[in-house]
């Protein structure tokens, strides 16, 4: 599967030989790793750092580290692409399929080394050192290269923009602080790292090497989650995710539409009889009260979001399920930020608007049309992808990525919400979207009703956000079985999608597929070192 973001230029070669001095340097200075914050619940308190030993004395070995016990079961099963339970309170729990504990925890690899700092003033203003070449590009831009071969973009007010390294790391700066915001190095064949900071404080990393049939092999990271993705058979990948200390596995079906190319599609590891579905179909009778409760997650987003409380039917239910279970992942992805890292709120946040909540009940109720004819034995042939069918205009971000707007970038984050404006991807496989709604502004972010420019791959994996999240819906609604006044759901017996199921990676394995490309971002991170409040 693709990921929304572009491919990377590099050297195979200088990034093998990165890792292998990334090793031999941790080898030599002892460097440890630290393992990634997790706010839910609260951490327990820092430990001090252990004093040096007194003089002449062989220090006792350091006492074996005790993964901290996982957190108490919730009622709803998780999601990928957020914590693992989506609490209704007081429900029961329905059981989870392929979980695996994993042996160890993974450790985040901090940054090896600094490297030269590139001078800037903490407004993103570049300024050349001496010996520096300088050339004028259009539009007021201009090209420096500094004496150890770094090029350096500015716009026109010179502020940074763009960096390469000699290396062949390249870098995309924020202009307002000179922090990067996008940091990649891959080879020609494909295989590197790329590595993003959102403005909400969110890192996220891909990694990409081939295994040894020369198949590629994904791993991704986001906050609290991160998953190892490999083909298991012709036209079908496998994701073993690691999410708070749990594995489990997605399937997604690799599919290819017109010049869009190959695009994943994800295949449920079960449906329903027919009659659940029919139910989804229909309104209720009469009108139901329900209380979503307290916890952290949608909660957290105060006036942008708050459940209806009041539905007509299951499909206007799960259209604020799927919701709340998006901000609750993006929230949980949020705690494991350095504080000091996301930028200040910028201007007031505004409620989503009724007629994005409306369209997404819609869209609930088409996939579920879906979902019922191959649960009915009648597969649908999938002749456009998510991303660009008519019946799919409204997104809700899944990921933060970086927008595209008439040159400028802008950041989009989890939790926010653009209208698709057209149906064919352009040369570099990007569509016009309007940012309809942006869960926490900042100065970084594409403005509210700004027409952008972002890849399908992104809106695609938003896609399959949603229909992962309406699967995790339809779990949560036949764990209630008619509880909170809600009508029991008929036809609720489960059985098994054989195109969906496969074993997951050993967890040691994914622990250190993991190990390795977190230790492959910081190494490019390193690499682009600046002067704008680093």
């Amino acid at each position: 599967m693709r990921k929304h973001q572009k491919s990377l230029t590099g050297s195979a070669r200088v990034s093998a030989l990165i890792i292998a001095a990334t090793l031999f340097i941790n080898a030599g200075t002892g460097n440890t790793q630290t393992p990634a914050k997790n706010k839910i619940p609260p951490p327990p308190p820092k430990q001090s750092a252990p004093k040096p030993p007194p003089p002449r004395t062989i220090p006792a070995p350091p006492p074996q580290q005790v993964p901290p016990k996982s957190a108490p079961t919730q009622p709803i099963p998780p999601r990928p692409q957020a914590v693992p339970q989506r609490p209704i309170p007081n429900q029961p729990v329905p059981p989870r399929p392929q979980v695996t504990p994993p042996t160890q925890p993974v450790h985040p690899v901090q940054p090896v080394r600094p490297a030269p700092v590139v001078p800037m003033d903490t407004k993103g203003h570049f300024n050349p050192p001496p010996n520096s070449t300088t050339k004028p590009l259009a539009g007021g831009r201009k090209e420096t290269t500094m004496p150890d071969g770094t090029k350096v973009q500015t716009n026109a007010a010179g502020q940074a923009t763009l960096m390469s390294k000699p290396s062949g790391t390249q870098a995309r700066l924020n202009p307002n602080t000179g922090r990067p915001t996008m940091v990649r190095k891959v080879a020609p064949d494909g295989t590197g790292v790329m590595v993003h900071n959102a403005p909400n404080g969110v890192r996220s990393s891909e990694y990409v090497k081939k295994d040894a049939s020369g198949h590629p092999v994904r791993v991704v990271t986001r906050g609290n989650v991160q998953y190892r993705e490999r083909e298991f058979r012709t036209g079908y990948r496998v994701r073993t995710y690691s999410v708070d200390r749990r594995t489990y596995t997605r399937v997604y079906h690799t599919t290819s539409y017109r010049r869009y190319g190959a695009y994943p599609v994800y295949v449920p590891a079960y449906y329903y009889g027919p009659g659940f579905y029919t139910y989804f179909g229909s309104p209720w009778a009469l009108s139901i009260n329900f209380g979503w409760g307290s916890y952290p997650g949608y909660g957290s987003y105060g006036y942008y979001f708050a459940p209806a409380g009041v539905y007509a039917s299951p499909s206007a239910w799960m259209a604020d399920y799927v919701i709340a279970d998006n901000l609750k992942g993006n929230y949980a992805a949020q705690q494991t930020a350095d504080p000091g890292s996301p930028e200040p709120q910028d201007g007031s946040t505004t409620p989503i608007p009724a007629d994005v909540r409306s369209a997404y009940v819609q869209e609930v109720q088409t996939q579920i049309q879906d979902d019922q004819a191959q649960a009915s034995g009648r597969p649908v042939v999938e002749s456009v992808p998510g991303a660009l069918n008519p019946k799919f205009r409204i997104f809700q971000s899944y990921s933060d990525v970086e927008a595209d707007n008439n040159g400028e970038q802008c950041a989009i984050t989890g939790g926010d919400f653009v209208r698709r404006e057209e149906d064919t991807p352009d040369a570099n496989g990007s569509v016009t979207v309007t940012v309809v709604s942006i869960a926490k502004p900042t100065v970084s972010h594409c403005q509210a009703n700004t027409r952008v420019r972002v890849t399908v791959d992104s809106l695609q994996e938003w896609y399959n956000g949603f229909i992962e999240s309406q699967q995790q819906g339809f779990e949560a609604m036949v764990a209630m079985q008619g509880h909170n006044g809600v009508p029991p759901a008929p036809d609720t017996l489960k059985v098994a999608n054989p195109d969906g199921q496969a074993p997951p990676d050993d967890p040691t394995v994914l622990a250190g597929a993991v190990q390795e490309a977190q230790t492959n971002a910081s190494s490019a991170q390193t690499e682009i070192q600046t002067g704008g409040g680093q």
